[in-house]
């Protein structure tokens, strides 16, 4: 699931279905000039999820890297809230990167609690120069994120990092985990960002 975003795209991951059609042949058996009923077709069964590394394929210094936080510190907040066109009782305004702001609901849809791994992704193509940062929630979290996105298709989820808008995604298909940040990073903003956002 990729969307717009006011500072930088998320990158959305589709989900495509396979439409598979069954087909019942009956069988005329002559001895006896007797039809048989045709057999009962099964349903179409998927393929168990594939669990191979999705990026074994590439080169080491193409794959995405984990990051851990560093040890000591505070770790800082981070929000994910729908942003409001209007106000709303307990809303707010959030500064963005940009210098404008976003007016935010009260109410916070995931924190940095429910943020279980964060990876860097290098670039895979000479032409491309940009390092992404994916950030991995857990599976309660993953839900309600994948609910409110589906909530507030054509608006904005606002991902809130220490007070400051990180990204505002507009919503134009359902979101998953895990959300991945591209905004032209080099290795170490990249790094940077990501440590920042991983659990403690």
């Amino acid at each position: 699931m990729f969307a717009d975003s006011s500072w930088s795209p998320l990158g959305w991951r589709p989900v495509f279905a396979t439409a598979v059609q069954a087909a019942t042949v009956s069988l005329l058996l002559l001895s006896g000039c007797q039809a048989t009923a045709p057999a009962p077709s099964s349903p179409p069964v998927a393929p168990p999820p594939s669990t191979e590394d999705p990026w074994k394929s590439l080169p080491q210094e193409f794959r995405p890297f984990e990051v851990k936080a560093p040890r000591g510190g505070q770790r800082p907040s981070f929000a994910v809230r729908s942003v409001l066109r209007e106000a709303k009782p307990g809303s707010f305004e959030v500064p963005t990167a940009e210098g404008t702001s976003l007016r935010v609901a009260a109410e916070i849809l995931l924190t940095e609690q429910d943020v279980i791994k964060v990876e860097v992704h290098p670039p895979i193509e000479p032409t491309f120069y940009d390092f992404r940062v994916s950030i991995y929630f857990a599976p309660e979290a993953a839900r309600r994120l994948h609910k409110a996105s589906e909530q507030h298709l054509g608006e904005q989820l606002a991902f809130v990092l220490d007070g400051r808008v990180l990204i505002a995604p507009l919503i134009n298909s359902l979101i998953d985990s895990p959300v991945l940040i591209a905004n032209d990073f080099n290795r170490e903003q990249a790094v940077r960002l990501a440590e920042q956002l991983a659990p403690r």
